[in-house]
């Protein structure tokens, strides 16, 4: 084994000096196959039956001390935790050398790394990752069992089947999204962590814009989450109502509502508006023709099945409550928004993560521009707020339902660190990109492996 470029990622650790998992993984992957073990992960994919296959290369175990073991399992820890933090899977069957005790041991070791078995609640660092993609199961196939991995011998592994590119004319498709919006009115609302954004869109062309300032990182219940977003779902509802009117009618209620309108409304404020409208005379329970909202989390048909971001934190640390049944009450925000849609099945509410919107709106935009071809290879896009969004439209231009956060990745953002006796994640990281770290030691701590 090329012991000298092992030594010296150790030595860097040693010295504090950052070292990345992509030059880990380099330099493993450059490994001769006699010095080195193959470790093939293949993940049996969330919303089909398809599967998708990861392969690692590792030292031989038998030929690293105890040090450089320990820094070997954390890496495969990491690197199985970037591919369950991209696209999640129902299972994970690693395919190894089982007659290797040693390597057997090391693999049989993702259990405990990813508190698999343990309750959600007594889940920590890696597990967290886990109760993401169970909830994602429940939401995609209910009735499965929870997340797993898997082991089986290298001699079982499957033949990898060959990909076949969807023919799709996608820029077709994402042009067409621009018509026949004639008579039809749109909400489209956008959940930050700091603010939410809503917008009421009649005929394609943009009446009234709505901010509204919070910090839902505070909140202790669901419910706090919820409420603001009805309300706000049911002023632009009212807003929709005056905006029907005759014109000279339409002045009669503008000077009330636009006091709701305001940014700094408070939810008593705007609720005493749609009350004062009501008196007035106004029928302010207009249906909307559909609600298309973004929700910083796993979404997937709809429902919001993370629930182990930032903006949750206050409810997920809230002792007085069983956090899974609170949160269901989030889960299903799609299910209270169709009070303010069109009855009979033709109103619509969607609910997606904003990467994957932001990915749509690129590629609908570029299929209008002059770079409109390159659409048809897919599209993926950033979102930047209170933390980094990442969105995927595929070259079929479908989204797939897939965990949207590649902000989570170890990456250049991985990094090995200080006296390398114990390596662990840190037990209370989220994000290694947002505004604001789940991390109570330190802004700048959060997806670090940290040698202590």
């Amino acid at each position: 084994m090329n012991r000298v470029l092992l030594q010296a990622l150790l030595e860097d650790a040693r010295a504090g000096k950052p070292v990345y998992i992509t030059t880990v993984h380099h330099v493993f992957d450059g490994l001769h196959h006699a010095e080195s073990e193959r470790i093939v992960c293949v993940v049996d994919q969330m919303d089909t039956n398809g599967q998708t296959a990861y392969e690692l290369r590792i030292p031989s175990l038998d030929r690293c001390d105890a040090e450089a073991q320990t820094f070997v399992r954390d890496y495969l820890n990491a690197e199985i935790y970037n591919i369950l933090s991209s696209i999640g899977g129902r299972c994970m069957t690693l395919y190894l050398d089982t007659a290797k005790p040693a390597l057997l041991a090391l693999v049989k070791g993702l259990d405990d790394a990813f508190c698999i078995g343990s309750s959600r609640q007594a889940r920590v660092a890696y597990g967290r990752s886990v109760n993401v993609i169970d909830r994602m199961i429940a939401a995609v196939r209910p009735g499965e069992p929870s997340f797993r991995f898997q082991i089986s011998d290298l001699k079982q592994l499957p033949a990898s089947p060959t990909a076949k590119r969807p023919r799709v004319d996608t820029m077709a498709f994402f042009r067409a999204c621009t018509n026949k919006l004639e008579g039809k009115s749109f909400a489209g609302i956008d959940v930050g962590g700091t603010d939410i954004k809503a917008v009421l869109v009649v005929d394609g062309a943009i009446v009234d814009y709505k901010e509204y300032d919070w910090f839902p990182a505070n909140f202790t219940r669901s419910v706090q989450l919820i409420d603001p977003i009805c309300l706000i779902a049911r002023l632009l509802q009212a807003r929709l109502a005056i905006h029907r009117l005759p014109v000279a009618a339409q002045l009669n209620y503008l000077p009330i509502i636009v006091r709701a309108m305001d940014k700094d409304a408070s939810d008593a404020a705007m609720e005493n508006v749609l009350r004062e409208l009501t008196h007035a005379g106004l029928e302010i329970d207009a249906r909307l023709d559909a609600i298309g909202l973004c929700f910083p989390d796993v979404v997937v048909k709809n429902k919001i099945v993370g629930g182990e971001v930032y903006k949750t934190r206050g409810i997920r640390n809230n002792p007085e409550i069983d956090y899974d049944v609170d949160f269901a009450q989030l889960t299903h925000l799609d299910d209270r928004l169709r009070a303010s849609v069109v009855e009979g099945g033709s109103g619509a509410v969607r609910i997606i993560n904003d990467g994957p919107m932001a990915s749509f709106t690129a590629a609908v935009e570029m299929a209008f521009s002059g770079d409109a071809d390159k659409v048809r290879d897919g599209v993926f896009a950033h979102t930047l707020g209170t933390e980094l969004g990442t969105g995927w439209i595929t070259e079929s231009g479908s989204i797939p339902d897939i965990r949207p956060t590649f902000g989570e990745y170890f990456s250049y953002g991985g990094i090995f660190r200080g006296k390398p006796k114990s390596c662990s994640i840190l037990s209370t990281a989220v994000r290694s990109f947002g505004s604001f770290s789940s991390s109570t030691t330190s802004p700048r701590t959060a997806h670090v492996w940290a040698f202590r």
